[in-house]
């Protein structure tokens, strides 16, 4: 309580000790129940703007809520995309028409028999792109 209100308060009090002991005017007496009144409206008052924040508060509590959860997701969504570029990043290069797309450095002629069918084909491919 603020001190105009324990003011208020003490008059009226003090106004109502001094009716009873029959020492106050009606009109003291009425005075002090009209500041009475007024200081309850300014109570009511401030305990509805409480109530008004208190129910903005909790509005703010689930958008914050949610906003966490949709960052949380984006998170897990991000991780998931270092992943998969991490697992295929040797996929994800670029392939240059002309140029030997062999990624490991092994020589894929060995990997292929002798006089085999495709020994042969890549025999042909590559001293071709030799001779230009």
């Amino acid at each position: 309580m603020n001190r105009s209100e324990s003011s208020v308060f003490s008059r009226f009090f003090g106004s109502a000790f001094a009716y009873i002991s029959g020492n106050a005017s009606q009109e003291v007496m009425n005075a002090a129940e009209a500041e009475a009144a007024q200081v309850q409206a300014t109570i009511e008052g401030l305990n509805g703007q409480i109530t008004t924040l208190a129910a903005e508060r909790d509005g703010f509590q689930t958008k914050v809520t949610s906003l966490t959860s949709e960052r949380d997701t984006l998170k897990t969504e991000a991780e998931q995309l270092r992943t998969w570029k991490a697992n295929h990043s040797k996929t994800t290069q670029a392939i240059i028409p002309g140029q030997d797309q062999n990624q490991t450095g092994d020589d894929i002629l060995s990997k292929f028999p002798e006089g085999s069918l495709m020994r042969t084909a890549l025999e042909a491919i590559t001293s071709k792109g030799t001779k230009k």
